[in-house]
């Protein structure tokens, strides 16, 4: 069998998946409360972006809160 990260002497980094908050300008409620968050957080995280939910096709967050943003393309 292959030897485990912990066998080969690496530490392996905390993954965690991510909650999906806005998927093609649709904000999931119940996604951002999974994620411990609140509209007042989102709507700092798309300031930050200077975007907004309409131009935004895919906002996701996890556990360590990292962000991941994904604008519309063209033409959406």
């Amino acid at each position: 069998r292959p030897a485990t990260a912990a066998e080969a002497g690496i530490e392996a980094k905390k993954q965690f998946l991510p909650i999906t908050i806005i998927e093609d300008g649709y904000v999931s409620k119940d996604n951002l409360r999974k994620a411990g968050k609140d509209a007042a957080w989102l709507d700092r995280v798309l300031t930050q972006r200077k975007t907004s939910r309409k131009e935004t096709l895919l906002l996701t967050v996890d556990k360590s809160d990292h962000i991941m943003w994904i604008p519309r393309g063209d033409g959406e």
